[in-house]
C-alpha cells in the first residue's frame, strides 16, 4: 500500500485516505488452467479517528491500521 493523500475534516472528524491498493482490480479473468490475477489500483477510504485507536502522525501506524479498511476504487483519480 502506497499513501497518496490523507485528509482530516475538523467539523466531522472524519479522515479520509487516497493510497495505491495492490491485488484491487481484476486484470486477466480466470481460464480454466489459470487463476483470476488482480493489480494495483487507487482507492478511497474514509473512517471516523474518535472510532479509531491510530496516530495519524505515524504512517506505519497508519498503513498497519488501513490494512483491514474498507476500500473503495475511485474511477477518477
Amino acid at each position: 500500500m502506497e499513501i497518496q493523500k490523507v485528509y482530516f475534516n475538523e467539523e466531522t472528524k472524519q479522515v479520509t485516505v487516497t493510497a495505491l491498493v495492490e491485488d484491487m482490480v481484476l486484470t486477466h479473468s480466470q481460464t480454466y488452467y489459470d487463476p483470476p490475477e488482480y493489480g494495483p489500483a487507487i482507492c478511497e477510504t474514509t473512517f471516523d479517528l474518535d472510532d479509531a485507536d491510530v496516530n495519524l502522525d505515524d504512517e506505519e501506524e497508519l498503513v498497519s491500521y488501513l490494512y483491514d479498511a474498507d476500500w473503495n476504487i475511485v474511477d477518477d483519480y
